[in-house]
């Protein structure tokens, strides 16, 4: 059994032991309502499956995902406290890099280490079969890492009605105003 106190993600995948997949869907956290996200997107549209970014260096990451062309940098706000899984096992003290749940959830299901590779392709068979799995389970996004680095995103999948009833497009933001250190992370809440 996966232990994430005393197993690194290295040593895990290494050893290809099975994951009882039950301990990586315990954990929950709430994102309160007020919450600032940024969004890189040409348009201010509500999606079925949107990222946000908590820093400023995650908008690129989290724009990955969607189609590119002219972009812009936009404000988000949580207009109610989210509740939330938290997709994060733990995070290295040493580098800072987030070591997520989900490619173990991904590989419980289709028995291969290629979530990230497989989730940027939206016409891949598994990234659909993969995100059913997680709807049937209840689920409406998640908070984690989706390329296990050191930045962490929040990805939604609930219908647009349900976002509209969540989240909120604030504003473009200037290209002249100093986001370096905006840093929403730190309102998240980890349930126990």
């Amino acid at each position: 059994m996966y232990n994430p106190l005393e197993d690194s993600i290295e040593s895990f995948i290494k050893k290809k032991t099975k994951v009882d997949i039950s301990i990586l869907f315990k954990k929950t956290c709430t994102l309160p309502k007020g919450t600032l996200l940024l969004r890189m997107s040409q348009n201010t549209d509500y999606h079925n499956e949107m990222f946000f970014a908590f820093q400023v260096e995650g908008v690129d990451s989290a724009y990955s995902f969607n189609e590119g062309g002219n972009t812009e940098t936009q404000l988000w706000k949580t207009i109610r406290d989210i509740d939330l899984p938290y997709r994060i096992i733990d995070v290295d003290s040493c580098t800072t890099k987030i070591n997520g749940a989900l490619e173990r959830i991904y590989y419980e299901c289709f028995k291969k280490w290629e979530f990230a590779w497989d989730f940027k392709k939206f016409s891949h068979p598994n990234r659909h079969k993969f995100l059913s799995f997680l709807k049937e389970r209840g689920d409406i996004g998640w908070i984690s890492s989706v390329e296990d680095n050191t930045l962490a995103e929040l990805f939604l999948m609930n219908s647009i009605d349900d976002k509209k009833k969540m989240i909120e497009f604030q504003r473009v933001v200037n290209s002249s105003e100093d986001y370096s250190s905006f840093d929403s992370f730190s309102n998240v809440i980890i349930n126990k």
